[in-house]
């Protein structure tokens, strides 16, 4: 996995002005907090890939998701907690904040689908490129820190999302 001290090569527009923000943020304010972290859910984001998922699945369809693409989901109550951490520690400079380790988009769409009570089978994987996303991402951009781990293993992230989430109506 990538940590801090590894050079950003982004891959499209979205990953370069990420890159050009970090940048002006540290150079305007040397003593800021900049946090890396991707594939959010959360127990109130109807938007993230966790609750389309679960959403595509409840409504009797099939998933497909990339089994060529490798990501550090980061479950978002940890997210803000790490940060608030960091702010109140006085903290600098950038930190990588996801959950620690990495799995294919296809694992994490069968984990949720089996712990949300569905039939992982349902989730079928494919290329990044059956997928035909407007954009190209990377095939690897799993997180890690060198500064310090602060979010909980993927495990219990997803443990909490499905006791804290609302249920579809």
């Amino acid at each position: 996995p990538y940590v801090e001290r590894d050079r950003p090569s982004p891959q499209n527009v979205y990953g370069e002005s990420k890159a050009l923000a970090e940048r002006r943020v540290q150079a305007a304010h040397p003593g800021a907090i900049v946090a890396r972290t991707s594939a959010f859910f959360g127990p109130w984001d109807d938007a993230s890939f966790v609750s389309e998922v679960l959403r595509t699945l409840a409504r009797g369809g099939v998933v497909r998701a990339a089994n060529d693409v490798v990501v550090s989901p980061t479950y978002v109550p940890d997210l803000a907690d790490a940060a608030l951490t960091l702010l109140v520690d006085g903290a600098a400079g950038v930190w990588h904040l996801a959950t620690p380790g990495a799995i294919t988009w296809l694992d994490l769409a069968r984990e949720a689908a089996a712990r949300g009570g569905f039939d992982p089978r349902l989730v079928l994987g494919c290329s990044r490129a059956d997928l035909a996303l407007p954009a190209p991402r990377p095939s690897f951009s799993a997180l890690a820190s060198g500064r310090g781990q602060l979010l909980r293993p993927l495990d219990d992230a997803l443990a909490r999302f499905f006791e804290e989430r609302e249920p579809e109506p």
